[in-house]
């Protein structure tokens, strides 16, 4: 009898176990299916960075600006969203990871528009400086209003794919998700590019919502001491 009782119990305790197991194989399937992993395939091509920058500069602190050009032969490893917008797909965990946080704050966010090819770039600029050129300008006039809200071509963080322009969500006040990312982005690894007080190292008007991915040991000592990522690498020019 007593037998009986002991393998009744393990019988039991088994389909206990397996059930709970179960119930964990498929909450994993459903985070899963809600966040796919960024591709790993050996066919995701090795960036520019990885392979010739030095040791100081590494690919997440890659300097871009408007006297430090995107090298001609980076090509970054592209993931695609759901929105059909790209970014380097190395930033994906902690660009998710923010995501995450930022809804359990009550925030909804997205990336509206992230990785821009060089000829996708010549497009803007160009569409900026005719929208300029309506409203009366002369064409050096234009040009140079355009360049303070649109960098040049082969000059744009966007092309590295490690740019992220973030708008609100639905039902979510834009003003209060951009304060909670002002002080909470560095902890995923991103900064606020053009800070409004840092306009004349940047050489870009305020962008509240231009998110750049540096990593997070880079975020952290930028948001602690203010700095600019050119300040960051002692590149002021």
């Amino acid at each position: 009898m007593k037998r009986k009782r002991l393998l009744t119990f393990l019988a039991a305790a088994a389909v206990l176990a397996f059930s709970f197991l179960l119930s964990l194989w498929i909450d994993g399937q459903i985070e899963q299916r809600k966040y796919p992993p960024p591709p790993t395939t050996a066919e995701t091509p090795m960036s520019y960075a990885e392979t010739t920058l030095s040791p100081w500069q590494e690919w997440p602190l890659i300097l871009v600006n408007r006297t430090h050009a995107v090298p001609d032969d980076y090509v970054p490893p592209l993931f695609t969203l759901e929105n059909g917008q790209q970014y380097d797909a190395r930033i994906y965990p902690m660009w998710q990871r923010m995501v995450r946080a930022a809804k359990k704050n009550g925030f909804l966010m997205e990336a509206a528009y992230c990785y821009r090819s060089n000829e996708t770039q010549r497009q803007i600029m160009d569409e900026r400086v005719a929208w300029y050129r309506r409203q009366g300008n002369s064409q050096q006039e234009a040009e140079r209003k355009a360049k303070e809200y649109v960098a040049e071509p082969g000059h744009s963080e966007h092309e590295l794919g490690l740019a992220i322009d973030i708008h609100a969500g639905k039902n979510t006040n834009a003003e209060q998700l951009f304060k909670w990312l002002q002080a909470n982005a560095w902890r995923y690894g991103f900064i606020e590019r053009y800070p409004k007080d840092k306009v004349e190292i940047t050489g870009i008007a305020y962008e509240r919502w231009h998110y750049r991915f540096v990593g997070r040991d880079a975020a952290k000592e930028m948001k602690k001491k203010h700095l600019t990522l050119e300040e960051y690498l002692g590149q002021v020019n």
